[in-house]
């Protein structure tokens, strides 16, 4: 087993990130108001009226645009209305990162992801606000806190050489989590009286980012540093949420890394109502 300080010096895209964040919330944005505008003009779509008793307790929802980010992910949300205008809401789970074998790495050959799992889930009490909807809970635009959970776990096998230029072959083991704090706004539609389309447009939070790096295999430390420079990198490349935790930090690949960051959120959920109304 080998143990070295990994430094690693990305290039700073924090920017580049925020203005995709930014470009996605725009879109999605306009997206709502697109389905309002064409929605609203009939009651058969948004229903009658905006009285308490014409809209659904309980609310099952699929995430969606996780399917753009995530390798096999399942992650449902139940939202329960609270009184007229708040309701509550737990999320939860299964998602892998996507694989790194179709990665060029210098060097490197990633032979077999050996295992990935991973898992998420959280919480969030949304204010469905009363002056900018027409329509109960869960319809309309809302506010509120949410707190989510990530953690993901992957084994791989390598093949490299060391600094003799004999191969050798090694495995890498990772844990990385993600904690977040934030605040959310949102529009929801609720399409023929049961299907809910959900929109989180923009979700600002703190967040706590943590790696966990075991590298095993026999190798001098000397080549085990330059790999693990190499593995780090590439890991940023593929998952730019890890280079808040790795960019321009000492990282030691059997231990530990941590820091908190600026995180954001947004997502799409499509869903069900039912229940007494």
């Amino acid at each position: 087993m080998a143990a070295v300080v990994v430094w690693v010096a990305a290039e700073d895209n924090h920017q580049n990130k925020l203005i995709m964040s930014t470009r996605i919330s725009a879109l999605m944005l306009l997206l709502v108001m697109w389905c309002n505008a064409a929605f609203s003009q009939s009651d058969k779509w948004l229903g009658e009226g905006g009285s308490k008793e014409e809209s659904y307790t309980n609310n099952v929802k699929l995430n969606i645009s996780s399917w753009l980010l995530y390798n096999k992910t399942y992650v449902f949300s139940y939202e329960r209305r609270i009184n007229a205008r708040q309701t509550a809401a737990i999320t939860g789970g299964y998602m892998e990162l996507p694989p790194l074998l179709n990665i060029n790495i210098k060097d490197i050959d990633i032979r077999k992801n050996v295992s990935q799992s991973g898992y998420m889930f959280g919480g969030e009490y949304r204010f469905y606000l009363a002056k900018e909807n027409k329509y109960a809970p869960p319809h309309g635009l809302y506010i509120g806190p949410y707190v989510t959970y990530y953690r993901f776990d992957n084994k791989r096998n390598l093949s490299v050489r060391d600094s003799a230029g004999n191969p050798l072959d090694l495995s890498v083991k990772t844990s990385i989590t993600n904690f977040n704090i934030g605040f959310e706004l949102g529009y929801q539609f609720i399409l023929a009286k049961r299907i809910s389309l959900d929109f989180i447009l923009i979700g600002p939070s703190i967040a706590n980012y943590t790696a966990k790096f075991k590298l095993d295999g026999n190798i001098d430390p000397e080549s085990a540093q330059y790999y693990n420079q190499e593995l780090a990198e590439a890991l940023i490349n593929r998952f730019p949420m890890l280079n808040k935790l790795l960019e321009n930090k000492e990282v030691d690949v059997s231990g530990n890394g941590n820091v908190w960051a600026p995180g954001f959120r947004y997502a799409i959920f499509v869903g069900y109502t039912f229940g007494r109304r």
